[in-house]
């Protein structure tokens, strides 16, 4: 009879010897995939050199390179504005109001909507909690519930 410790040493051996086969038959593709990349990058080599008789069209072709005429420096007229602040000494590094980001009147007719909502169902549970609060004191909700006439009367009564 084995042990538990024998036979889980036997799996392992095994478990070893089944990885082992794996690796080297992955060792194996990756020399194929290895002399198909070297091949295939020989090819591309040779593909991209240009034949010599297309090299001689290609230099018949070609113009003549001259270089263009230095373009004169730019120079930035400032605005008025600009003008005004850099002369006062002090420039307006805010953002223009065209930039700036801000809610439109959608957006803040929206959250109006939203906020009032809550503000209705806050007052809502405020006014049941308070209710509930009553009635505890009261002792209303330790009583049982009326049933049969005296149920009907109340109905009746409002």
């Amino acid at each position: 009879m084995t042990t538990l410790r024998e036979k889980r040493h036997r799996q392992c051996l095994i478990t070893i010897a089944r990885l082992l086969d794996q690796r080297e038959q992955a060792f194996a593709r990756l020399a194929i995939i290895s002399q198909k990349l070297r091949h295939e990058r020989q090819r591309l080599a040779y593909y991209e050199k240009p034949s010599i008789r297309l090299a001689r069209e290609i230099q018949k072709d070609e113009p003549e390179f001259t270089p263009l005429p230095k373009a004169p420096a730019w120079v930035p007229i400032p605005s008025a504005r600009l003008r005004e602040q850099l002369l006062d000494g002090e420039p307006d590094l805010s953002i223009p109001e065209f930039l700036k980001r801000g809610p439109t009147p959608k957006d803040v007719e929206a959250r109006a909507e939203i906020e009032a909502a809550q503000a209705e169902r806050k007052a809502v549970k405020t006014k049941a909690r308070i209710a509930k609060l009553k009635a505890q004191q009261a002792g209303e909700t330790r009583r049982m519930p009326l049933t049969g006439r005296d149920a009907l009367k109340r109905i009746r009564e409002g």
